[in-house]
């Protein structure tokens, strides 16, 4: 989405999507269950929930380093590969 479609939308954020964030931090951090959720509210910006054990994968805690400083596109694409050819998701619909 970009220009009109996203413009900002932090407000929606707040009211709506954070208070379901919320729930599953909670939930996460009680199990011990790594935790990695990320909104983008803008054109630039995002906003975002983690809650990583100290256990967590190393795909985690990239995916959050990620997020926090942005990533130069030679490692967002080096990321990318990777993980599409050696990391399994359990896709949820």
């Amino acid at each position: 989405m970009r220009g009109k479609e996203l413009q900002n939308k932090e407000e929606v954020y707040e009211k709506e999507v954070k208070p379901l964030v919320d729930q599953l931090y909670e939930l996460c951090e009680k199990h011990d269950i790594p935790f990695v959720a990320a909104c983008q509210t803008s054109d630039t910006d995002f906003i975002g929930s983690c809650s990583l054990p100290d256990d967590a994968a190393d795909q985690m805690k990239l995916i959050v380093l990620i997020l926090e400083h942005g990533a130069p596109k030679v490692l967002m694409s080096l990321a990318v590969e990777q993980a599409v050819e050696h990391t399994p998701v359990k896709m949820v619909d």
